[in-house]
């Protein structure tokens, strides 16, 4: 008897540990179920956006369509915007870049608590303002990358002025022709280059001068194909004093990207250091020290492949440069007088500025200032402008045929179709 209940517990017991395995294996029990622990994305991921080479800058943050926009009143270098990014608890960039190229939309993805986000930054510049200038198809085909334009009143007075403007977004070719020493009109180094490498758009640079030793022979920047040819002068005496010079250039990398900077070079073989701004020599005060990579502030290394020194700087991220401080670039001449001008200038939207005007005299036109060419550029859209030889140097032709009545005419050189002599010069800037 005792043995039968034994067994029947024994089977009691096997049936309800076999049921319980059945219920665990088939998920029949119920269980409170495990959360997962994912933090909320924070509504305002950016405390604050600032532009740290434009500080004047205006940003407005879209957190609902998740949109950057920032704002400039003025031409500014949208490939190179320096950002500074104040994040909200644990959001995070996926990026570790501060400087962005806003010429197209950039998309920012960002780490928001551990939700993936996208956002999209926009840059915007006060448009291009081209009132007064028309375009000119008077001097021959040009390729679908260059455009000519005239204008005969600009900043308010009577004037010829031309510009070229060139898309630098269809890789344009930029080379800086000259030698260490000797000058030539601006139509001869174009007759002189082989009929495949004649350009479109040809205008004079560099600065020059004489010595019984050397003849003409150019004090500009010249730097050809990566090697320094000539370098700016590196100093000058004034009032018994000796001053050392940061005077500007335009130059090409070798990734095709067109600077203008305040540079130094201390010797032929010597590095070129460039500066967001000049040394701020006064003429007749005590001169400044020489200019190194740690003076003026901020300097760096410039390899550039082409570059082509002259100056002033009219324009320096979307202002112009006042007329006091273009004079410390200590150049000889009088930039506030009217005169013929050549210049170059960079515009916000990938573009290129060529520019010449007429002046000295020719059909009743005296020219422009310094300042008058550095606001028209910006007008015309230019973050940077830098100035050329200018006076009777001024000089810009278009498949060879002068723009200007320019030079003197008591200057021994090549006849110009229009009337007047040009100049022999240095260095000449070439754009196909």
């Amino acid at each position: 008897m005792k043995r039968n209940v034994v067994i029947k517990l024994f089977l009691l017991c096997a049936v309800l540990f076999a049921v319980s395995c059945s219920k665990s294996k088939t998920g029949e029990e119920t269980t409170t179920p495990k959360t997962e622990n994912k933090e909320v994305p924070v509504d305002k991921p950016f405390i604050n956006i600032k532009v740290k080479n434009y500080p004047d800058a205006t940003v407005k943050i879209d957190d609902v369509n998740r949109k950057i926009v920032i704002s400039f009143a003025h031409p500014v270098q949208l490939k190179k915007m320096s950002l500074d990014f104040q994040l909200a608890g644990k959001v995070r960039l996926n990026t570790a870049q501060s400087t962005f190229d806003l010429l197209a939309p950039y998309s920012l993805n960002i780490n928001n608590n551990t939700h993936q986000q996208k956002y999209t930054i926009t840059g915007e510049v006060k448009a291009a303002d081209y009132s007064g200038w028309t375009e000119d198809a008077s001097f021959g085909e040009l390729p679908t990358h260059i455009k000519l334009f005239k204008n005969i009143s600009m900043q308010g007075k009577a004037g010829i002025a031309y510009f070229a403007l060139v898309d630098l977004a269809k890789d344009p070719k930029f080379n800086v022709i000259g030698g260490a020493s000797g000058v030539k009109t601006p139509s001869l180094f174009y007759e002189q280059l082989p009929a495949a490498q004649k350009p479109t758009i040809l205008i004079n640079s560099g600065y020059f001068t004489y010595s019984d030793v050397q003849g003409m022979y150019g004090v500009s920047l010249l730097i050809q194909e990566g090697t320094t040819v000539r370098h700016n002068t590196t100093s000058t005496d004034r009032l018994g004093k000796t001053y050392y010079m940061t005077r500007s250039a335009i130059g090409m990398e070798r990734n095709g990207a067109l600077e203008i900077n305040w540079v130094y070079t201390d010797g032929i073989n010597a590095p070129t250091y460039a500066y967001p701004a000049p040394a701020a020599n006064i003429e007749g005060e005590t001169p400044l020290s020489k200019p190194s990579l740690v003076f003026p502030a901020n300097g760096r290394i410039w390899n550039a492949y082409m570059a082509s020194g002259a100056g002033p700087i009219a324009a320096k991220d979307g202002k112009v440069v006042p007329f006091e401080k273009m004079k410390q670039e200590l150049i000889t001449g009088d930039g506030s007088a009217n005169r013929p001008r050549s210049a170059v200038g960079l515009t916000s939207d990938n573009k290129m500025i060529v520019y010449v005007n007429q002046g000295n005299g020719f059909d009743g036109l005296g020219g422009y200032t310094w300042e008058e060419v550095g606001r028209e550029l910006v007008k015309l859209g230019c973050y940077d402008v830098l100035h050329f030889d200018g006076g009777g140097s001024s000089c810009m032709l278009i498949n060879g045929k002068p723009l200007i009545k320019g030079g003197e005419v008591d200057t021994p050189s090549a006849p110009n179709p229009n009337g007047a002599k040009q100049r022999a010069v240095a260095t000449v800037v070439t754009i196909n």
